[in-house]
């Protein structure tokens, strides 16, 4: 007769082996830089952009996916979902074509896919420190791409709904606003604070 201790054990070495397997097929999988941007022919479009970038943001290392068809073009910063729901990933199932009429930033947030480390400090995970972070990315965007203003496209805890009950949306607007981050509709602004249910 199998020993319960045994049995334990050795479903937990399987658990554990398994994780470890797919945590390292997932790194692999991950591992390389976006695909080049090309046209209909399959012909690399000239001067187009498509990156996998690791920056420093307030003494974290984050990740993001910068792609467009020519650099010039206006600079969406796309502020995912979450707690942890980057979505670069996405567009190889469903394209979104935004790189075609704009540069792309898919940064991803502390703790999230490429930015995501075991050392990340859970009370760091705060909505004032998105904010923090959000600043500082576009502090890096705005020499890099010779921009003052970038377009913010996010949804979820991206529009920084999380301070929704003491009317942080506007204040979080207005601080990306006085740092470059802008393109927001005036329609978000004046919405008020998101439903608390």
């Amino acid at each position: 007769m199998v020993d319960r201790r045994d049995l334990f054990i050795g479903v937990t070495v399987s658990i554990l082996t398994s994780l470890l397997g797919l945590g390292a097929y997932l790194r692999a999988w991950n591992a390389g830089e976006p695909e080049e941007l090309v046209d209909s022919d399959g012909i690399p479009i000239e001067g187009n952009i498509s990156e996998r970038v690791f920056i420093t943001v307030n003494g974290s290392r984050q990740g993001m996916f910068i792609q467009s068809r020519d650099v010039a073009l206006p600079v969406v910063l796309f502020l995912h979902g979450g707690p942890g729901m980057p979505q670069f990933f996405l567009n190889d199932l469903y394209p979104t074509g935004l790189e075609n009429d704009f540069t792309v930033v898919w940064w991803e947030q502390r703790g999230s896919g490429l930015s995501y480390s075991p050392d990340t400090p859970p009370q760091s995970m705060t909505v004032a420190q998105l904010i923090s972070d959000a600043v500082t990315v576009t502090q890096y965007l705005r020499p890099r791409f010779a921009k003052e203003k970038f377009i913010l496209l996010g949804h979820l805890r991206g529009e920084f709904s999380g301070e929704s009950g003491r009317g942080g949306s506007a204040r979080t607007l207005s601080c990306l606003h006085r740092h470059g981050a802008s393109g927001l509709p005036a329609a978000i602004r004046g919405r008020g604070p998101p439903p608390l249910s």
